[in-house]
C-alpha cells in the first residue's frame, strides 16, 4: 500500500515539517489580510491608524 506521508519524509526528510507549517501559516496570514481587507473582522476605535512608521508609538 503505498504511503504519501511516508514517500514525502522519505524523499525530503525532517526538512518537509517546518515547511509545512511555514505555508500553513502563510495561507492563514493571508485569510487574515483578505478578511481584514473585506471588512469583515472589525478593528479598534480607540487606536488611531498606523502611521507606516514600524513599531514606534507616540
Amino acid at each position: 500500500m503505498f504511503d504519501p506521508l511516508g514517500a514525502l519524509l522519505r524523499t525530503f526528510g525532517p526538512f518537509v515539517i517546518p515547511v509545512a507549517l511555514f505555508v500553513a501559516g502563510l495561507v492563514g496570514y493571508g485569510v487574515l489580510v483578505a478578511l481584514g481587507r473585506a471588512g469583515l473582522v472589525e478593528t479598534s476605535d480607540d487606536e488611531p491608524a498606523e502611521s507606516g512608521d514600524g513599531w514606534r508609538r507616540r
